[in-house]
């Protein structure tokens, strides 16, 4: 009898913000489904930074932060990185060049360089997002956001800048993080069940 050999583990890296309840559980579960339908073995690594209040000053620092801790997590030979915190991608950058997703790409590349172990495939929350938009077909789409109404103004332009237009959107006004983590399912149910959803392809 010849035994099949176990697949290879691989390895998951998440940079999220301190004051995240939700994705550390969230994608190990996510992971733990994929393995047990495809037999795939996966470990989850996490890196945190310092961000308790949504604000656009904290989201930019967090950006900074965020590409420093790429190094960490590429030294645990991590094959995806993920950026899970999606209302910070419009901010610290004054170009396409500088966009977040690109910055954490050259911070692996620099991080692997000279090692035997090549740089992790990267995605932040919201290209993953505008990803699976497309892959959807989704070119108009209304938004459900936590935050305040100019965060979800700038988020809604970032997806509008990848060719999906945000027709409607709402905010609900939160600053704190953590409070944000506590929304409960039912309550946004009932904020998206506000929305005309005639005309949209997909409800965010």
């Amino acid at each position: 009898m010849t035994l099949r050999s176990a697949a290879p583990i691989r390895r998951i890296g998440m940079i999220v913000p301190s004051s995240s309840t939700t994705m550390e559980t969230e994608i190990p579960e996510l992971l733990r489904r994929q393995s047990l339908k495809t037999g795939d073995r996966f470990s989850f690594h996490s890196a945190r930074l310092r961000l308790r209040q949504v604000t656009p000053e904290a989201l930019t620092a967090i950006n900074e932060l965020a590409i420093g801790a790429v190094a960490a997590l590429c030294d645990a030979e991590v094959d995806a990185l993920m950026y899970a915190c999606l209302v910070s991608t419009p901010f610290g950058a004054v170009s396409p060049a500088q966009a977040i997703e690109p910055r954490l790409v050259e911070a692996a590349r620099r991080a692997c360089a000279g090692s035997a172990t090549p740089p992790p495939a990267i995605v932040s929350s919201s290209g993953a997002l505008v990803a699976a938009l497309h892959s959807l077909g989704a070119e108009r789409i209304a938004l459900v956001a936590p935050c305040r109404k100019e965060l979800t103004a700038q988020v809604a332009a970032a997806i509008t800048g990848h060719g999906i237009a945000v027709v409607q959107t709402h905010s609900r006004g939160l600053v704190d993080n953590a409070a944000i983590g506590r929304l409960g399912t039912d309550e946004l149910l009932a904020i998206a069940g506000e929305f005309d959803l005639a005309d949209v392809d997909a409800l965010v």
